[in-house]
Parts: C-alpha cells; structure tokens; sequence
C-alpha cells in the first residue's frame, strides 16, 4: 500500500504556516505543542499536523469549509508556527502542508483569538 505521506514533496520555503484549533485545546498545546492525529471527519489513515501556507487561505477556509465543520458556540484560535526548522511537506491540497512530526510549543509564535 502506498502512503499518502511518500506521495508528497517535502518543502522548505516560507517560515510560517497556520493551524486553527478550539480555544478548549490552547493549553495543552502550550504546554505540549501540536501533535499529529487525524481529524475525526477525515478520510485519511495518516496522522498529521495540518497547517494553512497562507493566513488568507486560513482565514477563507475558517469562513466555508473549515468553520462549517462546528457548531457555533466553539471558540477558535489561529496559531502562526515558525515551521523554519522543521520537516513539513505540500500534501496533494494546493492550501496546506503536514508534519508527521510533534511541533513544539516554543515554535508557536503567535496566537489569533477569533
């Protein structure tokens, strides 16, 4: 069986990227940082951190798809990572990139209440 994960081109171009997550997770990942895992409502058998390339693709997707996928009453923060030093790779998803890897708190560098 082929992974998805050996379909992708690791990348090394901007140094930021951005991850949405509930309020509700915000000090674990202070504390922990970001670790892999699958969305319960996707498709994929690979665990990942799945991080926007661009604030603007960030924010479009918060207001269709991604917002959509909530009831309204959860709150939500945008994280910026540093993702300068670590491996992340262009899924087949033109707006994201994934790490298999944990990233840790000290590469979050910013914090967007929504």
């Amino acid at each position: 069986m082929i992974k998805l994960k050996d379909l992708l081109m690791e990348i090394k171009s901007d140094d930021v990227a951005y991850h949405f997550t509930k309020l509700s997770n915000l000090d674990s990942i202070k504390r922990d940082g970001l670790k892999p895992s699958i969305p319960s409502d996707m498709t994929t058998e690979e665990e990942g951190v799945y991080l926007f390339k661009t604030k603007e693709g960030a924010e479009e997707a918060f207001e269709n798809w991604y917002g959509e996928r909530y009831d309204e009453d959860v709150e939500f923060v945008l994280l910026t990572v540093d993702i300068s030093n670590l491996r992340v790779f262009s899924t087949l998803a033109d707006y994201e990139y994934v790490s298999y890897e944990p990233i840790p708190p000290s590469n979050i560098i910013n914090v967007e209440y929504i």
